[in-house]
């Protein structure tokens, strides 16, 4: 049901409580959608170790962080 709802409010790009939600559900593509258009990498670096080790989102992540300039956070998730 949280995972719905943080569907429900990306689409309605409320995106600080579609974070929220994705949190609760522990999804990870949702939150770095979130956090990316929030712009909250620390919240984004918080995550890197909280996905599995080879999980293709951490790839995903590393392209946002160097897209933002932040390459020491890029580089952890590889």
């Amino acid at each position: 049901m949280t995972n719905q709802l943080g569907n429900f409010y990306s689409e309605r790009l409320e995106w600080d409580k579609a974070a929220e939600f994705y949190l609760s559900a522990k999804n990870y593509k949702g939150l770095i959608e979130a956090f990316t258009m929030l712009e909250d990498y620390d919240s984004l670096a918080q995550i890197i170790e909280e996905i599995p080790e080879n999980d293709p989102l951490l790839n995903e992540l590393a392209d946002r962080f160097q897209l933002a300039g932040m390459a020491e956070y890029a580089v952890k998730c590889y």
